[in-house]
């Protein structure tokens, strides 16, 4: 190969002209043996992983000189898995390898595209680490174009607790969906979540039906379009009122002072069901339009009229010039 005049400080330069130069087999050749450069120089120093399903499900194909009893990422503690595309083969051989992945998981955040029709293989892969480590924190990530997708996945999920579930909208228009839908697959599924985030949504609700059946840490409304103002917070207190009767109808059966003690517990976390409610980002409230940008002041009115104690922080969002 013969070159011009080539600046030493510019690599990226000399890389450029090589890769040009070969075929498209050579260049996967040289990404393997990149890819199992990095792994074997740095696995061992790792804490924080991110990378795709797949790429942990063909780990065993690069070389990486890893001890037989000794996992791929030792110490890595966090873990952003990104399930993009998944069938049968992969979930297969992301299970066969599993139990060599990782040692001391602590948390994971799993962020699903797409993946109506591979749920049931996306719960697999989930359960299987829950199953390996019991106390990991979860959070979930679902991107979808429409809601369907968001529902069924919902209920195709196992019972687990999640830290974080946030469900995003990747359609160029926002879509509808119903928070009491929402609300019903999280209970029938025996799914419980502390924090929720909708983004990109329209966000409709049923004012006489609950939209949490556990408490909540954080509610967070991320650049959506949100249908009725009013019957969102009849929700929200439709949701706290529930959980009180809930908790009176529990108080009757109570009889021993330890049970007693464990009510006054519960009864002061009533208070703050929902703790927090965030509302960031370019949201519109129809029906408050002609207020501008005053349109959140005016939204923070009416859910503090019906829930006065919750705390609502509308700091992050902004409006169109």
């Amino acid at each position: 190969m013969q070159f011009g005049a080539i600046v030493p400080s510019m690599p990226d330069v000399v890389l450029r002209r090589i890769f040009d130069s070969l075929t498209y087999k050579e260049l996967c050749r040289f990404e393997f043996d990149f890819l199992s450069g990095v792994l074997r120089r740095s696995r061992l120093y790792i804490r924080k992983l991110s990378c795709d399903l797949r790429f942990l499900a063909n780990l065993d194909q690069l070389k990486c000189d890893r001890e037989r009893n000794r996992r791929y990422w030792s110490n890595v503690e966090e873990v952003w898995l990104v399930i993009s595309k998944l069938n049968e083969q992969i979930t297969d051989k992301f299970l066969a390898i599993e139990s060599d992945l990782f040692l001391n998981l602590s948390e994971l955040t799993v962020q699903i595209h797409q993946l109506t029709s591979q749920a049931d293989n996306a719960d697999r892969v989930l359960s299987a680490i829950i199953s390996r480590f019991p106390s990991v924190f979860i959070n979930m990530e679902l991107h979808a174009i429409t809601c369907d997708e968001i529902y069924y996945q919902l209920h195709a999920f196992s019972p687990t607790k999640l830290n974080k579930l946030k469900l995003v909208c990747v359609a160029y228009e926002p879509s509808k969906i119903s928070l009491t839908r929402i609300a019903r697959n999280l209970k029938q599924s025996h799914i419980d979540i502390r924090n929720f985030t909708l983004r990109d949504w329209c966000i409709e609700c049923d004012p006489n039906e609950p939209l949490f059946h556990n408490a909540i840490n954080t509610f967070r409304i991320s650049s959506c379009n949100i249908d009725s103002v009013d019957k969102l917070a009849s929700a929200l207190q439709k949701t706290v009122q529930v959980a009180e009767l809930e908790e009176r109808n529990h108080d009757d059966r109570l009889h021993n002072d330890n049970q007693k003690r464990e009510k006054m517990d519960r009864c002061d976390s009533l208070e703050n069901f929902i703790e927090r409610l965030e509302v960031a980002g370019q949201c519109i409230f129809h029906g408050l339009d002609y207020l501008n940008d005053k349109a959140h002041i005016e939204f923070e009115y009416r859910i503090h009229s019906r829930l006065p104690s919750l705390e609502i922080d509308c700091s992050d969002i902004y409006y169109y010039d």
